[in-house]
């Protein structure tokens, strides 16, 4: 029995069939394209596919942990910090201290599973800091002023991460500028999240819970650990 049939259109019509265990399925051709035109299908020319997301993580079996940072050098001055002073990069045009790409897509959910503040410098007396996370961009405090943020962008903070004193870990002990350290960050809890609409970033804000001296122009890094979804 030959594949094809005919169906009757005028003289006839030849229909593209397969004869399996003598039933005759119909071949179809894939094609693609817009209103009013077709693209063939083959294997060189195959059906466009947009990922999900517009991102690699095809096949990805539950999440994937990544590491972001973000960081504040400070002005050129020595000026000593008071519990509850804002760090930040300027005493006049802060920055907004931004994590971006925290998640994989816009409004994305992760879950911030570890931090560790990185110190451009090793001063004797050490401070304590706490980083307040965000889900939503803010107005920054200048350097050095009061940590004041409105009952506005608090109702957006997802939780604290504390950098104390005692908890810091010498890396060049050199004094002062000369050398450097870090300290690993402690949360009551991991911190889940889901960014704001059309972001994938978090936003942090640094602040001194005690008395501490910098050096002129001190960089603190910031870096989170993150298991994406």
């Amino acid at each position: 029995m030959s594949d094809n049939i005919q169906v009757t259109a005028g003289s006839g019509t030849t229909i593209a069939a397969d004869d399996i265990s003598g039933v005759l399925h119909q071949r179809v051709k894939l094609t693609w394209g817009v209103d009013g035109s077709a693209t063939d299908a083959s294997a060189t020319n195959p059906l466009p596919v947009t990922p999900y997301a517009s991102e690699n993580h095809l096949g990805e079996v539950g999440g994937r942990t990544i590491i972001i940072s973000a960081s504040i050098t400070r002005p050129a001055d020595t000026t000593a910090y008071a519990s509850g002073d804002a760090v930040a990069d300027s005493t006049s045009s802060p920055s907004v201290l931004t994590f971006s790409r925290a998640a994989r897509i816009n409004q994305g959910s992760c879950v911030i599973i570890g931090a560790v503040l990185v110190d451009s410098a090793n001063q004797t007396t050490k401070g304590d800091f706490d980083l307040f996370i965000f889900d939503t961009t803010y107005t920054a405090n200048n350097d050095n002023a009061s940590f004041a943020p409105t009952d506005a962008e608090m109702e957006t903070c997802l939780g604290t991460i504390r950098f104390s004193s005692g908890n810091f870990i010498v890396g060049n002990a050199a004094s002062g500028a000369s050398g450097n350290a870090l300290c690993p960050g402690t949360m009551t809890d991991n911190i889940g999240f889901k960014c704001g609409s059309g972001s994938t970033s978090l936003f942090g804000r640094l602040v001194a819970r005690s008395a501490y001296t910098p050096v002129y122009a001190e960089k603190f890094m910031i870096r989170l650990r993150i298991l994406q979804d």
